[in-house]
């Protein structure tokens, strides 16, 4: 398995070009950067699963890539000419994906840069659904669905609150 650069590129010229264009309600792209060899039909299915439909989000391959910089260029050069969400897709970065979560990345965020984050799978289809028709914007997804290193998604279940301590009662 080789090393995966996930850093950012600080703009995304490319994505100029969508600026002006309206709104579509094009499919997802989930990119496995990490065995290519392993079969992911639960986590399409995990993706789906608080979804209206099954078809919201595709497994596209992303041969030799080792690096978030490099898949947005593919994403863009070979995706978005397929109907593809040219804005947000999903990568697979830990074969734990059921523990550690998803990375949602946006070409152009609410100021216009790329950014990312990691969401448990259960909600990355919806997200991706009420961002790109804009019944929420970036920061509020990130702020509301971002897991953290605390996070252990196997032990969460939608809107359930975790008490850590007696003190968070009096709070």
């Amino acid at each position: 398995m080789s090393v995966i650069d996930l850093s950012l590129p600080k703009s995304v010229p490319d994505m100029a070009r969508y600026q002006d264009r309206p709104m579509t309600l094009n499919a997802f792209a989930i990119y496995n950067l990490i065995d290519d060899e392993k079969e992911l039909s639960d986590l399409i299915e995990e993706c789906h699963s608080q979804c209206p439909r099954d078809d919201y989000i595709y497994l596209r391959e992303a041969p030799g890539i080792t690096s978030l910089e490099s898949l947005i260029d593919f994403h863009l050069d070979t995706t978005v000419p397929d109907s593809f969400d040219p804005n947000l897709f999903l990568v697979v970065t830990d074969l734990d994906w059921q523990r550690k979560g998803l990375m949602i990345v946006t070409l152009d965020d609410d100021e216009g840069r790329p950014d990312k984050f990691t969401l448990k799978a259960a909600d990355s289809g919806i997200l991706l659904i009420n961002l790109q028709i804009g019944n929420t914007d970036w920061y509020e997804a990130k702020e509301n669905y971002e897991l953290t290193d605390e996070d252990d998604v196997s032990n969460t279940q939608p809107g359930t609150l975790t008490l850590t301590s007696p003190d968070a009662l009096s709070n």
